[in-house]
């Protein structure tokens, strides 16, 4: 194969790497935002739910998907170059 169609298989490589780069960003800036919401809701409006799910547990839950989404977006990066 020439050297550019090479070079332009790597930069579209590239250019998607970015886009899922940018998707999982997104996602963990949502998740961060959901785990800030579920936080003041907890607080202001179910002090004492009953029969439902802790909610304390539910925030470690995200806590525990955002440490999973942090570690994949390092190795998306080693993969990155």
């Amino acid at each position: 194969m020439p050297l550019a169609a090479e070079e332009g298989q790597l930069f579209n490589m590239e250019a998607e790497v970015d886009k899922l780069e940018l998707i999982f960003q997104k996602a963990d800036t949502d998740l961060h935002y959901i785990q800030l919401r579920l936080k003041y809701e907890i607080k202001t409006d179910h002090p004492d739910s009953a029969g439902e799910k802790n909610p304390v547990t539910l925030l470690q839950e995200v806590s525990a998907i955002k440490s999973r989404y942090q570690t994949f977006m390092l190795l998306l990066n080693l993969l990155h170059f």
